[in-house]
This record gives structure tokens, C-alpha cells and sequence, in this order.
């Protein structure tokens, strides 16, 4: 038998849970599990097994026999998985509707590319993954991510094998509450043809959708997610034909957002401006830099997202200076990040002057993104924010795969740690009320102040 305090995974077929020996191997030690404070990766990186993909459960006997094969190898070995969702959201009589009487900070040059250039013009495009362990009825814990299934890679593989191999995993330390994944690509251009012409500086920088949506600092983009994008996917006849009572929490402390770039950053701009709808943020390459000098925020904090960290006189020191906030933050910064000594890019828009745009000459202040992350997550502690910071080493630039595709697991089983512990205390209370009787839930016993499920996440 395998040794089960090292490799737990459990397999979902429709109508029955069955525990298998031993199939989703423990984390790198690089990326601690459900821990707090700051960590270095690298140099040198492995993907976390949790990012593979898995075998369906209730597959033939090849499946099966692939299933065992697995075990043997360390892999992750099977797992029901969910359900996806394709939406397009039409931009008009939305927050987002590139026209410039609503939206000053765009540039007349793009709003005519305003949309996707798939799918139907004038759209946004949205995607919705239900893993198997959600019930129909039951409430829904939210992650919304910024750039849409494209953040880091082309299909959304990456979450999507995260939630199928660690949503339920009968190891406790690398186990993730069920939640439902909410994709949300920008109104705009966000492809290579958007850094080329006709369609140059619309893709990414000032007087994009992308930085009215992600670097302009208010709570807007929380309450178009919020008030907008949710009703809006709840209420989607696809997702009521499958799912016919879909809901999705409004306790913030079970809503996620993630980013990476000025993604990233928005994720914190919107837990933080709005800690009543989003209690998670969770940011790769996080960009707490000033690039844009013309978003309308400008007028309000002329830094940009670094008003965040950058002390008086210049700068309004945001963390510092605002109320503590109830929310968890996860953000990195690597070694070469856009705007080091080392940078790969000296551009903000990837492909440097080739995006019309004149690249950060040196000395420009603000725009170094590790300076950036560190000055931020000195503000975090000093306010006693429950955070979480990975600095990734070697030579790691910008977003990078490598460090997200070692990482992101740990850090989302850190992130739900605390919804998590609410879900098993809820999940015990209905047993008690369906049995009338006091047995254990997942083998811990609940206490009568629910305290034996919060050790485990000392922190909570």
C-alpha cells in the first residue's frame, strides 16, 4: 500500500466516491502548503503534479488499468471532471461598452476594435467550469479571473487539472473546497494583432480596454464582476438547463479574483477597494507600477497602482494609510520582471518598440515591478494582512510559467484555506441535521465551536 501522509487522491465517479490508494503526489518543497509570509523559488522549477491532467473514474477497462498504471507512477491517477461553459457577453448597456462618453480613459483610435476578435463583434468573452463536486442547489464559492482562460495558458488546463485533482483530496494539507472557476476576458483587444496596425497601442497601454478595465484604481471593475458578469452567467439558460438552481455565494470570504500583470494587480484592486465582494486576491507579476497617464483615476491618484506603495510626498501609500482590510493576498514578483536591471522586456507591452510605445528609459521611477511587489508586501505586513509572497529566482521574468505551473496549487489551497474550513463545518451541520447524531465529518471532530476544523489552518 502507498504511504498515504506522502500522495492522496481520490476518485469521483457519478454516483459514488471512492477512495484510491495513493495518485496526486505531494507538493514541491520550494512552495509551502497553506502557509503564510514570504518564500523564494528557484532557480530551477518543476510543475506541481496537481497541474496534470487526470483519468475519468468510471472509464472502460484500458482507463482503468491507465488509472493503476498511474498509482504506480506517482501521477495523477483519476477524477470525474467538471463541466465547461462558453459565453459571449454583449459589451452594450454595460459598464464596458467602449464608447467614449462612458469611458473617457479609452483612446478614440480603439474603440472601433472594442471586443473580441473571435466569436461575435461587440461581445466579451466569458467561460464558466463547474467541477463534479458542485451540487445543484448548493451555494458556490466564485474565482474570477482577469484575461479570461488565456491567462497563462491557451485552454485554461492549468486550473481546470488544479480543481479536478485537489478539490476533495482526502489529504487534508492539499485539499480545496469546491468552487466554481469564472473566467472574464477583456472588452478588447487582447491578442498579438492588437500591438500591430491597424490596431497598434490597443491591445495593451494607455488608452486600451485593457488598462481602462485593469489599471484604472477604483472599485469599478469589482462591481461590474459583482453586479454584472455574475447575474449575468447565473442566469445564462445554459447554465440553467444543466444547473437549474445555480448560485453563487455572496460572502466575500468565498470570492476569488486572479490576475497576473495588471491583471494582478486589479485582483488586489478589487478585494481591496471592495473587501464586501471579493475577500481573496491572488496576483502573478503583480503590477503595482504607473504607466498610464490617461485614466480618468489619474485625477484622484496620479501614481496609478502604485499609489499602493510609494510613500509621501509623491505618493499616497494606499495600504498604509487605509483601514485594514478583512482579505487574503497572494502576489510574486520574479528576479527579472519588467522594469529590473535584468529585465527581459524593457516594455510593459511585450513586444517593446515594436508596440509603439518608447521603452521605460532607466532611472523612470515606479515601474520596477519587483521594487514594486516588495514595497507592497511590506505595507501588507506592516498591516497585518494574512498574505502570502513568492519571489521567483533564476532567471524568471514576467508572468512566467514555470514558477506559476510550480506554485499555483500551494498557493490556491492556501487561498480557500479558510473557505474551506467553513464549507466542512457547514457540511457537518447538515449531516448532524440529516442523522441527528454527532459523528465525525472527514474524520475530524467537530468541536462545538467548530475550533478542531480551524487547526487545520492554524492561522484562521
Amino acid at each position: 500500500m502507498q504511504n498515504t501522509s506522502e500522495l492522496s487522491c481520490f476518485c469521483r465517479p457519478r454516483a459514488l466516491v471512492v477512495v484510491v490508494a495513493a495518485c496526486v503526489a505531494t507538493a514541491n518543497a520550494a512552495s509551502p502548503i497553506a502557509k503564510s509570509g514570504r518564500y523564494t523559488l528557484g532557480p530551477n522549477y518543476t510543475a506541481d503534479p496537481a497541474t496534470k491532467p487526470c483519468l475519468p473514474c468510471d472509464g472502460d477497462e484500458a482507463t482503468l488499468l491507465a488509472v493503476k498504471r498511474s498509482i504506480k507512477q506517482k501521477a495523477p491517477c483519476c477524477c470525474h471532471p467538471g463541466t465547461s461553459f462558453s459565453f459571449t457577453m454583449p459589451m452594450a448597456n454595460t459598464s464596458y461598452n467602449c464608447l467614449l462618453k462612458d469611458n473617457p480613459s479609452l483612446s478614440k483610435n480603439c474603440t472601433p476594435y472594442c471586443g473580441q476578435e473571435w466569436g461575435t463583434p461587440g461581445t466579451r468573452n466569458i467561460s464558466l467550469y463547474v467541477p463534479a463536486s458542485y451540487k445543484d442547489g448548493d451555494e458556490a464559492a466564485v474565482m474570477v479571473t482577469q484575461d479570461g482562460e488565456t491567462w497563462v495558458d491557451s485552454g485554461g488546463e492549468l486550473i481546470k487539472n488544479t480543481m479536478d485533482n485537489l478539490i476533495g483530496n482526502t489529504d487534508p494539507a492539499r485539499s480545496l473546497p469546491t468552487f466554481v472557476w469564472l473566467s472574464v476576458q477583456v472588452a478588447g483587444l487582447w491578442s498579438g494583432a492588437g500591438f500591430f496596425p491597424p490596431y497598434t497601442q490597443c491591445g495593451d497601454g494607455p488608452g486600451s480596454e485593457r488598462n481602462n478595465e485593469y489599471a484604472t484604481v477604483s472599485d469599478k471593475y469589482a462591481k461590474f464582476i459583482s453586479e454584472e458578469v455574475i447575474p449575468f452567467v447565473v442566469n445564462h439558460k445554459d447554465v440553467k438547463s444543466q444547473y437549474p438552481n445555480f448560485r453563487i455565494t455572496s460572502n466575500p470570504a468565498g470570492r476569488a479574483t486572479l490576475g497576473c500583470s495588471k491583471g494582478g494587480a486589479e485582483a488586489f484592486a478589487m478585494a481591496f477597494f471592495r473587501p464586501d465582494l471579493f475577500g481573496i486576491a491572488i496576483g502573478y507579476s503583480a503590477g503595482f507600477y504607473h504607466e498610464d497617464t490617461t485614466l480618468t483615476s489619474n485625477m484622484t491618484y496620479p501614481l496609478g497602482m502604485a499609489e499602493m506603495w510609494v510613500p509621501s510626498p509623491e505618493g499616497l501609500e494606499l495600504i498604509k494609510n487605509r483601514p485594514h482590510q478583512p482579505i487574503r493576498v497572494f502576489h510574486n514578483a520574479n528576479q527579472n520582471d519588467f522594469g529590473t536591471p535584468g529585465s527581459c522586456l524593457i516594455n510593459p507591452n511585450h513586444l517593446g518598440n515594436l508596440s509603439g510605445f518608447p521603452p521605460w528609459p532607466p532611472g523612470k521611477p515606479y515601474v520596477n515591478f519587483l521594487e514594486a511587489n516588495n514595497k507592497v508586501q511590506d505595507a501588507l505586513e506592516e498591516k497585518h494582512y494574512t498574505t502570502r509572497y513568492a519571489y521567483g529566482g533564476g532567471w524568471q521574468c514576467h508572468c512566467q510559467k514555470d514558477i506559476i505551473f510550480e506554485d499555483f496549487p500551494n498557493t490556491l489551497v492556501w487561498a480557500w484555506s479558510s473557505w474551506r474550513s467553513h464549507q466542512l463545518l457547514q457540511k457537518s451541520d447538515d449531516t448532524q441535521r440529516e442523522t441527528g447524531d454527532d459523528r465525525t465529518f472527514g474524520g475530524i471532530p467537530p468541536g462545538a465551536d467548530g475550533t478542531a476544523f480551524l487547526q487545520l489552518n492554524p492561522e484562521l
